[in-house]
């Protein structure tokens, strides 16, 4: 795990927030998204879906991208997280792909 990456992530979602009118009292710490994502670190994407319910999958950082969008923010590590999940859930992960779909999107 990139700790100044998943940092850099945590606070431009931050700042999206904020944006929106959450107080910085009522945020989550970083510190605690980061012990998540080392538990959960090892386990494949389709370990963490149903694959049957793909479709149904509740897609948070869709959100999140439309938002930042919306504001016109950009953060390039959420941007290639958005892209990965998105290859993986189509299944079109292919050698070259991501960064191209990354690339393309903005």
């Amino acid at each position: 795990m990139n700790i100044a990456k998943s940092r850099s992530i945590c606070n431009f979602i931050n700042t999206m927030v904020m944006n929106l009118g959450a107080n910085q009292t009522n945020l989550g710490s970083f510190k605690k998204y980061a012990d998540i994502a080392q538990n959960i670190q090892n386990l494949s994407l389709e370990d963490r879906v149903v694959p049957s319910a793909e479709r149904d999958i509740e897609r948070v950082e869709k959100l999140i991208e439309l938002t930042t969008k919306s504001l016109i923010m950009r953060n390039s590590g959420f941007v290639k997280i958005v892209c990965i999940v998105h290859a993986k859930l189509v299944g079109v992960q292919k050698n070259g792909t991501l960064s191209q779909i990354a690339d393309a999107r903005y």
